[in-house]
């Protein structure tokens, strides 16, 4: 089935389709959302904070030239 989820072919069979709605499969995206989307925020996060400092550095130069 993970095939079929990759490619382009959308021919599912109906036990296919019936596994999205099980537990094992909400399960599965809410792990994944967790190793990812929670991942990105912390490296976001991370982004910001360097780049608001790099900011700041910037501004101490313009004020002081």
């Amino acid at each position: 089935m993970d095939e079929k989820l990759v490619g382009d072919k959308r021919n599912f069979t109906v036990e296919e389709y019936k596994y999205f709605g099980s537990d094992d499969y909400r399960n599965r995206v809410l792990h994944m959302r967790f190793l990812y989307v929670n991942g990105y925020d912390d490296i976001l996060a991370e982004v910001e904070t360097l780049l608001n400092t790099h900011l700041e550095e910037l501004n101490t130069l313009i004020k002081t030239e």
